[in-house]
């Protein structure tokens, strides 16, 4: 007997019976506050068959239940979930609702199913330097690495943190990224390890920040996903350029 799926496009708050097959995309620790160590949820992108991707949030209460199931690249199969509406800027996906794990949730591995399907939704350059570009949603970007700043020490909320700048072309427009923490370091070890000829660089699940009509991308802390010259068509695409 076939299993009918739902697509991920097609859910909303108005029915309780859904059942969708998805492979988590990112998955990461939210913290509440700058100075707790724990963690506040457990946060997902999930995207199905068809490229659609949809956020889901384990409230603190259940992690212990899903936290060692789930794993990142990992394809399943969901039942018994709460659809909500999606609010807030930021978003990691377009999609006007997300999904809430309850204790009564159904899931299973899908792995030994064919799942290929691009994690990426690359947006322009210049399309993000555009005035009036929609900055509540997070963004994927590949682009050529043109240029790294100074790494500096910076103090927020009371904690200390390593900052740097680096550049990014693609099509011929530069945009500055800021990255943060952890970011610099992985930043930092790309660099020390030698051939940096050309490097491809992938920023998935950027914010995209507007200052004096000038538009950026940062890091957000645990959502995004950096990659140097990570193995993908699109990223040899680029170097041969």
């Amino acid at each position: 007997m076939n299993v009918v799926f739902h697509d991920v496009a097609a859910l909303h708050s108005g029915k309780e019976q859904w059942k969708i097959m998805v492979k988590v995309i990112r998955v990461w620790y939210s913290k509440g506050f700058a100075t707790s160590k724990l963690p506040l949820s457990l946060e997902m992108v999930l995207m199905d068959d068809k490229g659609n991707k949809i956020h889901a949030t384990i409230k603190k209460t259940l992690m212990y239940k899903f936290e060692k199931l789930l794993v990142d690249g990992n394809v399943y199969s969901l039942s018994g979930f709460v659809v909500v509406e999606s609010s807030g800027d930021y978003k990691t996906a377009k999609h006007n609702y997300k999904i809430c794990f309850m204790f009564k949730i159904e899931v299973r591995s899908m792995n030994h199913l064919p799942f290929d399907v691009n994690p990426y939704t690359f947006v322009s350059f210049a399309e993000i330097l555009s005035p009036a570009f929609d900055v509540t949603c997070l963004v994927d970007v590949i682009g050529i690495l043109t240029g790294v700043g100074v790494e500096r020490e910076i103090v927020s909320h009371g904690k200390k943190s390593k900052m740097n700048v680096i550049e990014i072309e693609s099509a011929g427009l530069r945009i500055e990224c800021a990255l943060f923490g952890v970011y610099v370091d992985e930043l930092t070890n790309f660099l020390g390890g030698g051939d940096i000829n050309n490097p491809v660089v992938i920023v998935q699940f950027a914010k995209v920040k507007s200052f004096q009509g000038n538009n950026s991308i940062q890091n957000v802390h645990g959502a995004t996903k950096i990659m140097f010259d990570p193995p993908v068509p699109m990223a040899d695409v680029l170097k041969r350029r």
